[in-house]
Parts: C-alpha cells; sequence; structure tokens
C-alpha cells in the first residue's frame, strides 16, 4: 500500500473554508452547527463572538448574542477557552477533573468558595459586586495583577459547573446556581462524553496536525473525561 500524499494548502484552505462558513441561518441554528462560539471582550475591530456570527447568523447585529442569551437554550462556560455553546453539551463538560495547578484552591479559598455557593443558592441571580459587599474578601495577586477575590471565586464555581451566567446586564455577569441532571459515571459511558468532546474539536479546528489536537485536547482537559480519570 502506497502511503497517504500530503494534501496541499490549497486542499487545506479549500477544506477548511468548505466546513467552517455555511449559508447564514438563524442564531440558535448556526451556534448549533458550530458547536461553540469563542467571546473576548475586546473590540479591535470588534469582539470575536460577533465577528464569528456576522457571516452566518442573517442579519446579525452587533451583541445580539447577548440580548438574545436569556432565552436561547446556550451557556456561557470554558471550553478549550471561554464562549458560548448550546445547553445540552454543558452536561459533557462537569465534572470536570482536578483543577489546573493555576485554579487549585487552599483550604481558605474552598471555605470562602462554599460560602460564596451557599450565598448565590439563597439570594437567586446576583452581581459581583453584591458578593464582593458581603463577603469583603479582598483582593489577591494572579498573574501579575491585583484581583478582587470576589471575582476569582465566582469565576472559579463558574468553571468548575456550581454556577452559571443568568444574564449580563452593561457587560456585568450575573450569576446563579446549577444543577446537573444526574448521569452515568461508568468508563463506558465517560468514554462516551469524551468521543463527543473530541468531535467538537475536530469540528471546529479541523484540518489540524496530531500535536495540535494533543494541544486542544488538553485545553478542554478532554483527558479528565476520559476513564481512568
Amino acid at each position: 500500500m502506497s502511503p497517504l500524499k500530503a494534501p496541499s494548502l490549497r486542499q487545506l484552505r479549500r477544506y477548511a473554508i468548505a466546513r467552517s462558513l455555511f449559508k447564514a441561518t438563524s442564531l440558535p441554528r448556526s451556534i448549533a452547527r458550530l458547536g461553540f462560539v469563542q467571546a473576548d471582550p475586546m473590540r479591535a475591530p470588534a469582539r470575536a463572538q460577533d465577528l464569528i456570527l456576522a457571516h452566518r447568523v442573517k442579519d446579525y447585529r452587533a451583541g445580539e448574542l447577548e440580548r438574545r442569551y436569556p432565552r436561547l437554550a446556550i451557556e456561557e462556560a470554558f471550553f478549550v477557552n471561554y464562549g458560548f455553546l448550546p445547553r445540552k453539551t454543558l452536561a459533557l463538560l462537569h465534572p470536570r477533573g482536578a483543577p489546573r495547578a493555576w485554579d487549585a484552591w487552599d483550604a481558605t479559598m474552598q471555605a470562602h468558595a462554599q460560602e460564596v455557593l451557599a450565598f448565590v443558592r439563597q439570594h437567586g441571580p446576583i452581581y459581583p459586586k453584591d458578593v464582593q459587599a458581603h463577603f469583603d474578601h479582598g483582593r489577591m495577586k494572579r498573574w501579575g495583577a491585583n484581583l478582587n477575590v470576589s471575582n476569582h471565586l465566582l469565576e472559579g464555581l463558574h468553571y468548575r459547573g456550581l454556577l452559571r451566567v443568568a444574564r449580563r446586564e452593561g457587560g456585568t455577569r450575573v450569576y446563579q446556581t446549577i444543577e446537573h441532571p444526574p448521569r452515568h459515571d461508568s468508563p463506558e459511558a465517560r468514554l462516551a462524553r469524551a468521543g463527543h468532546l473530541l468531535d467538537m474539536l475536530v469540528q471546529l479546528y479541523a484540518p489540524l496536525p496530531a500535536a495540535s489536537l494533543v494541544y486542544v485536547c488538553r485545553l478542554a482537559e478532554l483527558w479528565s473525561a476520559a476513564p481512568g480519570r
């Protein structure tokens, strides 16, 4: 059997365009087809989510995704990076494996997180400023910046799947607790979930070399969804 011939740059370009661009459709259908829409607050030249959807959603207007978010079956979530995905996909991501080294909390931070979670559960959809005013956790040094600890805890609880973003007001996330449906945790079920996530990554980023595929799998913590992890 002769070895496979490597595709040319022209072939790869045509393949990537054919997979990622499609006839403009509705916002829900576009998100479902893409599987994941990266979000970024930077506006130069425009936010990532608006640039992505402008070419794929009929008559799309900047900011439409956030305006319609509370009425759509989608979630803000951490996947390979931060963005929007169909709600049914969220169950594939949680519970995550052990936190990444820079996301790990010591006993004190864990206790603070449980207090914040109980507070949000009791008061319903809540602004970060309300959590900060109630607890006054202070600030912390992280990534060379002086960060608000309350915001850090809310983002960490969101990353772990214990909170969701109910909506945004003036660009600020409004958080509420979330209950995930029961699920099977057998090796077969975990392997199936990991397979679904892998399919999503390939759909999003193909064509890409094997080394890059391994890299995005690690970013998505795909290994934590697989059996034995």
